[in-house]
């Protein structure tokens, strides 16, 4: 089953190249991160021990991509990878926060302007062995909505400043033990929260008119 997934998404990925023309994307993003729970451990080991580790608010992310399905110049389907991380450290512990997964993302044109819906699944992990959590992961889905103002650098070329929001909570996690971890009344890890980014998209190969 699954290699005839990965085989159908070469063939459309192929597919897209000759038709479509093929373009890479790339973006750089910074965001708040709710980490309600997590905080509420961090601010309990600062109080135990007096370290000022300080509570987790903001991270930065990475998210590779490519255009395979267009819609005229109003409408595209793309498909890529993103990593997010947030962390915190003093001289005595550091807490990590972080996720890599895939993602399908559906963007309309609107002139200058971009509307962006995306949806994650990722694999996220947590580390602070302050508290002796170390090796905690979870599996989890998650959506983002942006808006964003492209600017044309060059011919093949774009650049595009958006601003957006994520929802990415984790309910659970579990370590290699298998022992379950929940938060209190809140996920347990929650990457949700405002996000603002810069990306750059090049397009390698122009569209065949054949």
């Amino acid at each position: 089953m699954r290699k005839a997934t990965l085989l159908t998404l070469l063939c459309v990925i192929a597919s897209s190249v000759t038709s479509f023309g093929l373009t890479l994307a790339g973006e750089a993003e910074v965001f708040l991160a709710s980490m309600e729970h997590i905080n509420s451990l961090i601010d309990s080991f600062d109080n135990e021990t007096g370290t000022g580790l300080g509570p987790m608010r903001a991270g930065v992310g990475v998210t590779l991509g490519m255009p395979i399905i267009a819609y005229g110049d109003f409408a595209t389907l793309s498909v890529g990878a993103e990593g997010l991380m947030a962390r915190r450290s003093s001289s005595q512990t550091t807490a990590i926060a972080s996720c890599i997964g895939v993602l399908a993302e559906v963007s309309m044109a609107f002139g200058p302007f971009r509307a962006s819906a995306d949806a994650l699944i990722c694999r996220g992990s947590f580390d602070f062995p302050g508290e002796r959590l170390v090796g905690l992961s979870a599996s989890g889905v998650g959506v983002r909505g942006s808006l964003g103002y492209t600017l044309q650098i060059a011919g093949r070329l774009v650049a595009e400043l958006s601003l957006g929001y994520r929802h990415l909570p984790f309910t659970e996690m579990m370590d290699g033990a298998g022992h379950t971890y929940r938060g209190r009344g809140t996920p347990f890890m929650d990457f949700s929260g405002i996000t603002a980014s810069i990306g750059i998209e090049w397009m390698v190969s122009e569209r065949s008119n054949e």
